[in-house]
């Protein structure tokens, strides 16, 4: 009696993508050793999903925009993760994989932000992947911040948005998302450049 095969979670997807690339030369992946990197899988069941990952991979915009991600953001927000429909009606250039792919990804950043911000709030000394990852949160908010304003002003034609993108920007105008963690990450990122100068300080009066 054939095993049936297990389903392929989000995160196998992922890592599944970026084993291919690591092995691909000549434009041949190779498939054995893309296998050996991924538990219980054989190289023909990484070869098969690969394909069905990347479906119609040449025809497809793989460059998603801020814009777009926030519209996919605020789309599985109104409509749920309803891939097939959100596909046809709003991203026709897209397979469904690469949305369920894109909102994982940004569900993971959002889970890391809330870590390392927990850590950081909570006095335990960041890493320094962590600490480039909070600046880079706090860059992202302010450019952020930015198009927001140009939102709020709208309506005086300086920017256009279509109903969907307006229900992001509403949405983070309801909660002040934006301004609390902005505040939130400056105070952060602000202490720990404190901390680190306080450091390289001490290091260099020891040596003297």
């Amino acid at each position: 009696m054939q095993r049936q095969q297990k389903s392929w979670s989000i995160i196998e997807k992922q890592k599944l993508n970026a084993e291919a690339e690591k092995f691909r030369q000549n434009n041949r992946i190779n498939w054995t050793l893309v296998a050996e990197q991924m538990h219980d899988r054989t190289p023909t069941q990484c070869r098969l999903q690969y394909r069905n990952n990347n479906q119609d991979r040449e025809k497809v915009n793989h460059i998603w925009s801020k814009d777009m991600t926030y519209e996919l953001m605020s789309l599985t927000c109104v409509y749920g993760k309803k891939w097939t429909f959100l596909q046809q009606n709003y991203f026709p250039n897209f397979t469904v994989e690469q949305l369920r792919l894109k909102l994982a990804q940004q569900e993971q950043r959002r889970t890391q932000y809330c870590e390392i911000t927990r850590k950081a709030e909570s006095g335990f000394e960041l890493c320094d992947k962590e600490k480039q990852f909070l600046k880079l949160a706090h860059q992202g908010l302010q450019a952020m911040r930015i198009r927001f304003e140009e939102v709020e002003v709208n309506e005086l034609g300086m920017l256009q948005l279509d109903p969907l993108q307006q229900v992001f920007y509403n949405m983070l105008s309801k909660h002040n998302f934006i301004a609390e963690q902005e505040k939130r990450l400056y105070i952060l990122v602000e202490k720990i450049d404190e901390k680190s100068n306080t450091n390289v300080s001490t290091q260099s009066n020891s040596f003297q």
